[in-house]
């Protein structure tokens, strides 16, 4: 996979994945700055959500005895993330 690495950061209907690179998202005149600003959150999530789901996968093929733990700590980040809230674990 070829994507750029994270953290990705969203400032309004921006992502910002590396300094000097922003996406923009597109405002059509059915879609409202709510629904902007949350898609904006969740792309900006997306390498957080993929690192939860490979650690998941890492974890179930390595039956791993402390994987709760740390799993429910990357999924809690990433979901927050997604959300647009903060989170408390790091």
């Amino acid at each position: 996979m070829n994507h750029t690495i994270g953290p990705w950061e969203q400032d309004r209907f921006n992502i910002s994945v590396k300094p000097g690179l922003y996406y923009c998202l597109k405002n059509s005149s059915d879609t409202s700055s709510h629904e902007l600003d949350a898609n904006a959150k969740l792309i900006a999530a997306a390498p957080d959500l993929l690192e939860a789901c490979k650690a998941i996968v890492d974890a179930g093929s390595k039956r791993q005895i402390d994987a709760p733990m740390k799993l429910g700590l990357i999924i809690h980040n990433a979901i927050a993330k997604a959300e647009g809230g903060h989170n408390e674990y790091n």
